[in-house]
């Protein structure tokens, strides 16, 4: 795997997930949803079939999961988004 981030500027826990996210690669799908606000995130994910990861920390809340046999992640910035 060839890594994007040198160790002082991607902190990892022990599991090799992101310190401040709890997230790994393979936690998020190739697909992503960004909200501003957390409580969306589950709203979203209410209509998805099923959810197969979860985490939240302060303001950043994830969740990855398939609706209609597609793979998505619905993630919160807790201050919205510009495009």
């Amino acid at each position: 795997m060839e890594k994007y981030f040198s160790e002082s500027e991607l902190i990892l826990r022990p599991d090799k997930s992101v310190y401040h996210l709890g997230v790994k690669g393979e936690d998020l799908a190739d697909d992503i949803i960004i909200v501003g606000d957390p409580d969306r995130v589950a709203v979203i994910t209410s209509r998805f079939d099923s959810v197969r990861f979860s985490t939240a920390s302060r303001e950043f809340c994830i969740q990855t999961g398939e609706y209609n046999s597609k793979e998505i992640s619905v993630v919160s910035t807790g201050i919205g988004v510009i495009i």
